[in-house]
């Protein structure tokens, strides 16, 4: 049936009969004409408000992301480095949402991770993790980056306030010995 899956059924064998119509409604009323007209072709002979919102979903998200799509979202993701002055956070938060346009399935954790090894602005850091990181998937790297770029920042912080904090003491003249001082007349 257009490769869309079937509804959901229940114990019985017999479609699911929805309770909640008003959500498929309103989310019909409010997708648009271009996304409804998507759906409808895509559900014939039923009439769209006799699928469930997910399968409406999937079938705009199949309609509105095509494939060659992907593959250019994935060309982007494998662009993304670690920018002077963003911060560890930041560039996390950068590739999950790249990611999340570029289909990785199965490999998801496995992609994060390496381009965030491969991404990374500190080679210091960078090497750190590659040694410790090998058992870990892509969120205990994360975290293991996190935790590494804190520190990095809070040495850099202490070393600031140390040069801040230096009392350097005036030279103090010297004193000459004996009994005459300077500028006196005899």
């Amino acid at each position: 049936m257009n490769g869309i899956p079937p509804e959901p059924v229940g114990q019985d064998g017999q479609p699911v009969q929805f309770l909640n119509n008003a959500r498929r409604m309103l989310f019909i009323q409010f997708i648009g004409d271009r996304a409804y007209e998507e759906i409808r072709r895509a559900v014939l002979p039923f009439a769209p408000h006799q699928r469930s919102i997910p399968v409406m979903l999937r079938i705009v998200r199949d309609a509105f992301d095509p494939p060659g799509m992907i593959e250019a979202n994935r060309m982007r993701f494998g662009q993304l480095v670690q920018r002077e002055g963003q911060s560890a956070q930041a560039f996390c938060n950068a590739l999950e949402v790249a990611a999340e346009n570029c289909n990785f399935g199965e490999a998801y954790s496995m992609t994060l991770k390496s381009r965030l090894l491969a991404g990374i602005s500190s080679d210091r850091i960078r090497e750190n993790l590659l040694a410790q990181s090998a058992a870990l998937d892509y969120y205990g790297t994360k975290a293991l980056f996190l935790q590494m770029d804190a520190a990095r920042l809070q040495s850099q912080a202490l070393a600031r306030a140390a040069q801040v904090h230096t009392v350097r003491q005036p030279a103090m003249p010297q004193r000459q010995v004996g009994g005459a001082r300077r500028g006196a007349t005899a």
